[in-house]
């Protein structure tokens, strides 16, 4: 399919140029905010020890391909990062709602 140019002609080279930036900003543009949200939700659970350290790592890896992923903006080959962010954002936010408590306990704090 090709696009459809003053007189009826059609421009086949041009399609592959037209999809590439229409496929990388549907799919790339929603990557990083998964990251960020992993981030997020990793460091300041680290710091209030309301996650075991495999979470954490595992989120902040997550974060890491998040930010991979909005590389594919710009290459091709690191759109590889897109489907891993995806799908390991998910379980892991599986893992998040399962594993982080209720209600947090309360921090013993240094009163001397």
């Amino acid at each position: 399919m090709g696009v459809v140019g003053p007189g009826g002609r059609c421009f086949r080279s041009s399609c592959s140029r037209v999809a590439f930036p229409d496929l990388s900003l549907r799919r790339t543009c929603l990557r990083p905010w998964n990251g960020l949200l992993a981030a997020g939700v990793s460091a300041s659970s680290h710091f209030a020890r309301l996650l075991p350290k495999w979470v954490v790592r595992l989120g902040l890896v997550i974060a890491a391909t998040g930010a991979l992923s909005a590389l594919g903006l710009l290459s091709l080959p690191m759109t590889v990062a897109i489907p891993v962010t995806r799908v390991g954002g998910f379980v892991w936010l599986i893992a998040v709602g399962a594993l982080m408590p209720r209600c947090s306990a309360r921090l013993p704090t240094d009163d001397r």
